[in-house]
């Protein structure tokens, strides 16, 4: 998902660079790089003309969606690609393809629909900005829903959330705390 307007930013932040790369390639890699996923197909809006022009300049296959935001930009996205679909944001540099592998893993024996991951929100807090937190109740506990979907039908009708731990690497770059803080932790990765 690489359609949003980058209000928080001013800018169309998946194109932001971390360690030299734009976010997105970092995401894009690490989906290519997945055993699991056979194909790279990023959804975007009209407003997001930049991020259009390197997708085709790096030869992935585009999809368009209406901007009404993010939710329902991924059903859109799910109806258009069809299903299985794993939904991934493009502003989280630090996934790895072990960890998409992972998340598909645990997902695989799930009959729901849709199957979404949460963090618990204290722990989600030690990495991400209070001004991005969208909690939702998850067995009677507060967590953080990280973005990431596994459509295994595009009908929709049963969905499911898996709780997983905390990782750096579900940072999701919206605020400039964020994105000091996964540049940080790219830093140190690469050290």
């Amino acid at each position: 998902m690489a359609g949003g307007k980058g209000r928080r930013l001013r800018t169309e932040k998946q194109l932001i660079e971390i360690c030299g790369k734009p976010m997105i390639s970092w995401v894009v890699e690490a989906v290519r790089n997945s055993s699991l996923i056979e194909e790279v197909v990023l959804a975007i809006t009209k407003l997001v003309v930049k991020t259009r022009e390197w997708a085709l300049k790096n030869g992935l296959r585009i999809i368009y969606t209406s901007g009404k935001g993010y939710e329902s930009d991924v059903l859109e996205a799910v109806r258009k690609v069809g299903s299985p679909a794993f939904i991934i944001p493009s502003d989280m540099p630090l996934i790895s393809s072990q960890m998409i592998d992972r998340l598909i893993g645990m997902s695989e024996n799930i009959k729901a629909d849709i199957v979404t991951f949460a963090v618990p929100l204290r722990d989600y807090l030690k990495y991400g900005s209070i001004k991005s937190i969208v909690p939702i109740k998850c067995n009677k506990a507060e967590c953080q829903p990280i973005g990431i979907s596994l459509f295994n039908n595009s009908s929709c009708e049963t969905w499911m959330t898996l709780i997983v731990d905390m990782s750096p690497e579900f940072i999701n770059v919206n605020t400039l705390e964020e994105l000091e803080l996964a540049r940080r932790y790219m830093k140190e990765d690469r050290l």
